[in-house]
């Protein structure tokens, strides 16, 4: 990707993980609402694996300064190394199709591949890669690759320049204002329905822009174990409060789920608040852990591309069922219901983490041998 994080910044990418984690258990939570009536316990638990997407772009925003090479250099890399995985992904989606839904063995489809390549070039010629089956999910990639192309842009705003950190505090104001108008014209349409939204850049950016600010401005509060439970203590708080604000808008209709999205303003701060427990800890003196955490986080990239298939192939051997069985099926409760938010991303996660391994090993072999044969010709 464009920005390098840091492979030593144990923090990021331990967030990175979570992030990937929270956007697994979003696609495979138990729905609160279920034939017409509302599960609080449900809806409460929800509050803290709503905003995966908002973390993943306020680490985006970490390292905007630091990308160095020549942008042109840069983009063509960083489209590589995003386009390549998601082709690879599109082709083994279409051959493996039918093993992933249980009705036809490995074998039978890797000897009867079913490839559209017609229609793999036009999904990415168009750069429409949540087109096609297991591939939802995929509108973040289009998003990603959009603030690559403005980065000249946002870079503008941490120049070492006396009106660049104001113009860029000025900007997140701005779009951050027009956040909570949207919040409360959800709340009362009627009152608010004429006011205008105003936003400089989408909130996507505005979440990078912030990111950025944020990691900045670490050193207020890292060490701190007053920031650590100020900042725990206001995730709940903040959680609380988009639960009671569902709880609003679900008594006048089910189908209006506005604050489970991240693209609100509770989200926002809900994902400043979880970013900044993390920051707070030391990124001098990692833990001994911290290889493991690194490792994985450079692996989130690829499970969150395959995590839709993985846990479709899942769902049609009856594993979600099985899970739900062992929890919310023996006692319906807070703590069943935790257990299955819990348990079954979990297994998806694991499952998608051996996959992304085993890429790597193929990868990393081909690599080997592309070395190797060069050798042997001389």
């Amino acid at each position: 990707m464009l920005q390098k994080y840091d492979k030593y910044d144990y923090r990021v990418q331990l967030m990175r993980i979570l992030a990937c984690f929270i956007v697994i258990g979003c696609h495979v939570r138990a729905e609160p609402v279920i034939n017409g009536g509302l599960d609080k316990e449900l809806l409460l638990i929800h509050g803290f694996f709503d905003d995966g997407v908002a973390v993943f772009f306020l680490i985006m925003g970490f390292f905007l300064p630091s990308t160095k090479e020549p942008f042109w250099k840069s983009i063509g890399k960083t489209f590589c190394r995003i386009l390549i995985p998601v082709l690879i992904l599109k082709i083994g989606l279409q051959v493996l199709d039918s093993w992933i839904i249980h009705e036809s063995s490995l074998l039978e489809c890797l000897a009867h591949p079913a490839l559209n390549l017609t229609e793999l070039l036009h999904y990415f010629v168009s750069l429409n890669f949540s087109a096609g089956n297991y591939s939802t999910h995929l509108w973040y990639i289009t998003s990603y690759l959009n603030i690559v192309i403005l980065l000249p842009l946002l870079k503008l705003l941490t120049l070492d320049h006396p009106l660049a950190p104001k113009v860029c505090q000025w900007i997140i104001a701005i779009n951050v204002i027009g956040m909570f108008v949207s919040d409360l014209r959800a709340l009362f349409p009627a009152q608010l329905g004429i006011v205008n939204t105003f936003m400089i850049f989408d909130v996507s950016l505005t979440y990078v822009l912030i990111g950025y600010v944020l990691y900045q401005k670490q050193d207020y509060f890292k060490n701190s174990w007053k920031y650590r439970i100020l900042f725990l203590i206001a995730m709940v708080g903040i959680n609380i409060l988009r639960f009671i604000l569902q709880c609003v808008l679900f008594q006048k209709t089910l189908e209006n789920n506005y604050f489970y999205y991240w693209t609100t303003a509770v989200s926002l701060l809900f994902t400043v608040c979880f970013a900044g427990f993390f920051l707070t800890f030391a990124r001098e003196t990692p833990p001994p852990w911290s290889r493991v955490i690194n490792y994985i986080g450079k692996k989130t990239y690829w499970i969150y591309l395959i995590h839709m298939a993985v846990y479709t192939c899942l769902d049609h051997r009856n594993v979600r069922n099985q899970i739900y069985a062992i929890t919310i099926g023996i006692t319906p409760n807070l703590i069943t219901k935790l257990g299955y938010d819990l348990l079954y991303p979990i297994i998806i996660f694991i499952c998608c983490l051996l996959i992304s391994i085993g890429i790597d090993c193929i990868k990393m072999s081909l690599q080997f041998l592309c070395h190797r044969l060069p050798l042997k010709k001389a």
